[in-house]
């Protein structure tokens, strides 16, 4: 568990200052011996670095890593239920200190852990009557909980036991204690169903943390004979037994040789991916951004390992290159069940020429990766899903194998990336926009989004029925500015949720939203964009999301007289005016549009890349009105524009040749 830091003057925040206090008053009233006990740092160093029970806000604040699920419940409720939740979490800490036989005090650790233990368990009787379902979790994870700590015992005198499955045991026993304010609060709020995939998702965490500390610190334990999974796959246990293990430097070259360091992480990765999927059906995006976080640092040490593995074997280590997927565009396109009428031959040549240069710019893993912003660097889960979606909605002349191929990667890619919807990258939060994106793109595909996104997406919601690009409970650092709705984020977030406007909430958000449509027009009759510095960006979207809900496009009308137009500011603008022109029927528009976007195209299937891409300063809430306080970034690999040009082009020969 990690702290974590709620928006300020949020209920959740003034909660969690309450909890603390009561936390701080308890130790407080402890004997003196123990109250000195659980300040002490050399005792439970191994807990948090020179931290004490007192100052650490882990046990504190893990019941808010899941304040989405349980902030139904009364505050009062809600804060006995923390409060019973941290001392157990406590207490087993303490416990599994004295069992690990390191304690000089151990009378006095002894009598620390039964004052946390019993106050805990009473605060629970006081909440649930023993004919209450939740006794039953609570004796089953207390036996877990003890069966993780005997199996340590095992191991200490039996090193041969010690496992992959045995430390599996031992590393989900240690969360059980906390897996019990969750049994607490889904049985005081009536979600009684949320317990079994938050607890899997719990143990998973715990099983990647174990491995990840094992992999960090292996050197102390070696130095102090504590056998982990990770010395266990280094040494033989013969070894271990006789005494007679190999130094820290004969153990360091058996890592280089086997990389088994790589492996570990690796495994680690793969045990947060299913603690992150276990989450698809919950609506919890605090606890996913905590473990997506943990697994976005596990991947970075993984890469560091990588390279200092190959810096050693290859002396002059050369950053790894995008690979690209192969893709054979030689046959020809598939072909309908219905005669396909004569086509220009001069649009076939520009869909077929951009269509392949954005399928060999994906990566090996799925993704398409553009852009290159200060901080973040380069976008890989918007970029892909944004490109997905426009190469699920070509003309079905174009579907081939290659095609399906590069979308069911796409497709995979996104998942990886999911934890209650999609960000820029991990290096930045979820947001509406990608989130939006993704779900688009996926249902594209035939393919399944978790179900709690709907539910995660409805969350950016802002006051006025627009969407916010990102919500501060999840984007705490994030300018005040970038936390309000935006005319270029809602009508993407209302053609996503479209699919599921069966649902109450879902329509009544859609009904909210579409209200924004007139509130953000312009005098000239279109619509502004927070971060595109584009003409026609929001207009084309407010157009595809009232086709999505079957509005009328009579209400995408033009106000005080004025006509749809023939300007644009770059070749990306030019595409979203062309698709625009097409779907309210403005053919003249659409000839003159595309027209130009053929005699712009170059030799290698692209078009020229612009700025475009607007990153607002904080405080600036019209950017389009405010040019000199605005930075704009370009499509450095071209694949953004050229597949949405390309799906535009591809929209308009499909129109020209009488199909769909």
């Amino acid at each position: 568990m990690s702290s974590i830091e709620p928006p300020e003057g949020s209920r959740a925040d003034c909660l969690l200052s309450i909890h603390q206090s009561r936390l701080a008053e308890l130790f407080l009233q402890l004997p003196q011996p123990l109250k000195d006990l659980a300040r002490s740092k050399r005792a439970f160093r191994d807990f948090q670095p020179e931290t004490d029970l007192y100052s650490s806000r882990d046990p504190a604040a893990s019941p808010w890593l899941f304040w989405e699920t349980f902030s139904c419940l009364e505050d009062d409720t809600f804060l006995q239920l923390a409060g019973a939740g941290a001392v157990l979490y406590l207490s087993s800490i303490v416990l599994d200190h004295l069992v690990d036989g390191h304690l000089v005090e151990s009378g006095a650790t002894a009598l620390l852990y039964k004052a946390l233990y019993d106050r805990g368990v009473s605060t629970l009787q006081d909440n649930f009557p023993r004919t209450s379902e939740f006794w039953a979790h609570f004796e089953r994870l207390n036996a877990e909980h003890l069966s993780g700590l005997a199996a340590e015992v095992e191991a200490r005198t039996k090193p041969e036991v010690f496992t992959r499955e045995n430390m599996i045991v031992m590393a989900q026993g240690k969360v059980c204690p906390g897996v019990m304010t969750i049994a607490a609060m889904a049985e005081a709020s009536g979600q009684q169903d949320v317990l079994r995939p938050v607890e899997k998702s719990l143990k998973n965490l715990a099983v990647a943390s174990q491995l990840i500390d094992d992999v960090q610190d292996w050197e102390s334990d070696v130095e102090v004979g504590h056998l982990t999974y990770f010395l266990a796959c280094l040494v033989p246990v013969d070894d271990w037994v006789a005494g007679e293990r190999p130094s820290i430097e004969e153990l360091q070259q058996r890592i280089n040789d086997q990389w088994i360091d790589v492996d570990h992480w690796r495994e680690a990765m793969y045990w947060h991916d299913r603690a992150i999927e276990l989450m698809h059906d919950v609506f919890c995006p605090t606890w996913t951004d905590h473990v997506h976080d943990k697994r976005t640092l596990a991947d970075k040490h993984r890469e560091v390992a990588i390279a200092r593995h190959l810096t050693r074997e290859l002396r002059h280590f050369a950053p790894k290159q995008a690979t690209h997927r192969s893709i054979n565009l030689s046959a020809e396109p598939k072909k309908s069940s219905t005669r396909v009428p004569r086509m220009d031959a001069v649009l076939d040549e520009a869909v077929r020429s951009a269509l392949e240069a954005v399928l060999t710019s994906q990566s090996d893993d799925g993704s398409w990766v553009d852009f290159d912003l200060p901080t973040v660097g380069a976008s890989d889960a918007w970029v892909t899903a944004h490109v997905g979606l426009k190469l699920a909605t070509l003309p079905e002349l174009w579907s081939n194998d290659s095609l399906g191929d590069a979308l069911e990667a796409a497709a995979k890619f996104l998942y990886v990336k999911w934890h209650h919807g999609w960000g820029y990258n991990d290096s930045a939060p979820v947001d509406a926009d990608s989130t939006a994106h993704a779900l688009l793109m996926l249902n594209a595909t035939g393919s399944k989004p978790p179900t709690s996104t709907i539910d995660a997406l409805l969350s950016f919601q802002y006051s006025d029925g627009g969407f916010a690009t990102y919500t501060p409970f999840r984007s705490r650092s994030m300018p005040q500015n970038w936390l309000v709705s935006h005319p270029d984020v809602t009508p993407i977030v209302v053609r996503a949720l479209a699919p599921y406007s069966t649902d109450p909430r879902v329509a009544d958000a859609i009904n909210r939203a579409m209200r924004r449509m007139d509130t953000d027009r312009l005098s000239d009759g279109t619509w502004p964009s927070f971060w595109w510095k584009l003409r026609w960006y929001t207009a084309s979207a407010w157009v595809n999301a009232a086709i999505s809900i079957k509005e009328p496009l009579s209400s995408i009308h033009w106000h005080a007289g004025r006509e749809l137009n023939a300007e644009w500011t770059t070749d990306l603008d030019a595409a979203h005016l062309l698709e625009c022109s097409m779907n309210i029927g403005r053919i003249d528009i659409a000839e003159q549009v595309a027209q130009h976007l053929l005699r712009n195209q170059l030799e290698d299937g692209s078009w020229l890349r612009a700025p475009v891409l607007r990153q607002p300063k904080p405080g600036v809430h019209q950017p389009w009105n405010a040019p000199d306080d605005e930075i704009c970034y370009a499509d450095v690999s071209g694949v953004y524009s050229t597949a949405t040009i390309l799906s535009a082009i591809a929209k308009w020969m499909s129109y020209k040749s009488g199909g769909s």
